[in-house]
């Protein structure tokens, strides 16, 4: 005889930290590309909604800084974070503007493509060896062929890992396996909303003992009723520790949706 599902109340109380500050903003990002402007402002409704509390830093190109820094006004203290769209260079004197204003940007965290056509594990160890960031880095490694980068990136200890959608899920369930038994914490990008769920259960599963084939089942779980099984005995605080956050996209809309699976409470 099986045991009867828990209140949806309690499903709540349990999983509702999974989400606390996971949903970075990217409307600023590909796929959406909405204006500076366009993207502040709706930030700034996020941050005075309901959901607040599920919202983290604002997603911008490095170079969209200094336009930005002309629309967010004194004592803000906007929380961002930047994707280096134009090299390491680039992001330092992007950094270098913050100087005169912060208390008007801070700068949550930075991530940093690995450039093409190098070995993954060179290109890391370079590129951790030029940093001297006070930011949280992380470091977008390919979506095949990670693991070099995976090693080192464990090895050194500071930094952390950011992966790119786009390609099968088989790919995203190899990148979680491998980073998740390494230890290094690691954020989505690319512009994710529904997955999320699939995505936080598939890390309960491979810190349970999973395999790569389980969290590939996982990752294409249609019915959240069954990921929200396998989060009900998960370590809430050791799954976020290893999933820091993700590109969201329509941060309301997916708000709304986990109220009414009863995943967080509207207040």
């Amino acid at each position: 005889m099986t045991s009867p599902p828990p209140p949806r109340d309690s499903v709540a109380a349990h999983v509702e930290g999974l989400w606390l500050g996971l949903l970075d903003d990217a409307a600023a990002l590909p796929p959406s590309e909405a204006s500076v402007s366009a993207a502040l402002d709706q930030h700034r409704a996020h941050r005075a909604s309901w959901y607040a509390h599920l919202v983290g830093p604002l997603q911008l190109r490095a170079s969209q800084l200094p336009e930005l820094l002309t629309l967010v006004t004194a004592g803000e203290d906007l929380q961002v974070g930047l994707l280096a769209d134009n090299g390491l260079a680039g992001l330092v004197e992007s950094l270098g503007l913050l100087t005169d204003h912060e208390d008007r940007v801070a700068v949550h965290q930075v991530q940093i493509p690995l450039p093409a056509g190098f070995p993954a594990s060179e290109s890391t160890a370079a590129l951790l060896d030029q940093l001297a960031l006070s930011s949280t880095t992380y470091v977008e490694v390919p979506r095949t062929a990670y693991e070099g980068a995976l090693d080192v990136i464990a090895e050194d200890g500071a930094e952390r890992a950011a992966y790119r959608l786009g390609g099968p899920t088989e790919d995203l369930a190899g990148f979680l396996h491998a980073a998740l038994q390494r230890r290094v914490a690691f954020r989505i990008s690319g512009g994710m909303q529904h997955g999320a769920l699939n995505v936080l259960a598939a890390v309960a599963a491979s810190q349970a003992g999973g395999s790569v084939v389980d969290l590939a089942t996982v990752l294409a779980e249609p019915e959240p009723a069954q990921l929200v099984g396998l989060l009900q005995s998960a370590d809430v605080p050791a799954v976020r520790r290893a999933f820091i956050g993700f590109d969201c996209l329509g941060l309301a809309e997916l708000a709304d949706d986990l109220a009414l699976e009863g995943l967080v409470a509207k207040a």
